[in-house]
């Protein structure tokens, strides 16, 4: 009786995924990406759609971009793959906006990737407002039109923060802050008791340096602040100069296989081209300084 019991348990294991559910099948899905229109988010998108996602939703706030980003993916994957719908995410109204449009359009929706972040450590309330009111508005957003407590599908919520949000990054405090609150934040709505209920997985993907926009030498020294520690502008860029630096692309395939095989609240880094590896925190009490 023992050994039949064990024998159906394992069975049952084996054949579910992350907290009971079964594996993660793309086909067919809606995903809705912020700061999807260029870099990362945009790499994302493309990946999504490789692997079988029916439609996708790119919120940002460059129309121009926006608008391009979504008629290349169309052209690629075929014809109303893509929508794009402009929005800042750290306004709450405009971006429940965008869900509300997003799903009106698809009907429905199964994966939400909060990407939309920044550096600018001169003016940190732009920080804030994209990297922490951001994703914090984009997975309660997200559990609101995919909670099974609420009759909907379930599905999964990937949020994109930085290996810096898990060791600080000298000239970027304010970046690696609102890094680690990602971290820390998904972490806890990862948590089985969140899950259990709402049916919703949360992830957090933390890519090293890579290849985007946001690295580009000139602009982004410019959003160094050198005040309370002088030259930091230039140790910024000579420090950018020689560190490695990966592309899109591996991120872009390593959130997939992150969104496929992740456990909810699991910490997940891509860096130095390689795959992902999951991140595990010590106990608190294991961190004692003897």
């Amino acid at each position: 009786m023992v050994r039949w019991y064990l024998t159906i348990l394992i069975a049952v294991v084996a054949c579910h995924g992350p907290f009971g559910t079964a594996p993660f099948d793309f086909k067919g899905k809606i995903a809705l990406v912020t700061g999807g229109s260029r870099g990362i988010g945009l790499t994302i998108a493309s990946e999504l759609l490789s692997n079988g996602v029916r439609g996708i939703t790119i919120v940002g706030v460059n129309v121009g971009k926006g608008t391009s980003a979504a008629k290349s993916l169309n052209q690629i994957f075929g014809h109303g793959k893509v929508i794009f719908i402009p929005a800042d995410v750290g306004n709450s109204s405009a971006l429940e906006d965008a869900f509300k449009l997003s799903f009106a359009h698809w009907k429905g929706l199964d994966i939400m990737i909060n990407n939309a972040g920044i550096v600018n450590e001169v003016h940190p309330t732009l920080a804030i407002n994209t990297n922490i009111v951001g994703t914090l508005q984009g997975t309660y957003l997200g559990f609101r039109y995919m909670s099974k407590s609420r009759g909907r599908r379930g599905g999964v919520i990937l949020n994109v923060a930085s290996v810096y949000g898990i060791e600080p990054l000298l000239f970027t405090p304010v970046y690696s802050g609102t890094k680690a609150w990602v971290i820390a934040f998904s972490r806890v709505m990862g948590l089985p008791d969140y899950y259990d209920y709402n049916g919703v997985r949360v992830l957090t993907l933390c890519p090293g340096l890579t290849d985007t926009e946001i690295l580009d030498r000139v602009p982004f020294a410019s959003k160094i602040l050198d005040e309370f520690l002088p030259g930091l502008k230039e140790r910024s860029v000579q420090i950018l100069n020689n560190a490695p630096i990966q592309s899109v692309e591996v991120v872009g395939k390593g959130a997939i296989t992150i969104l496929g095989k992740g456990e909810s609240g699991s910490v997940w880094v891509v860096e130095h081209e390689q795959v992902p590896y999951e991140v595990k925190f010590p106990d608190r009490e294991s961190m004692k300084k003897i």
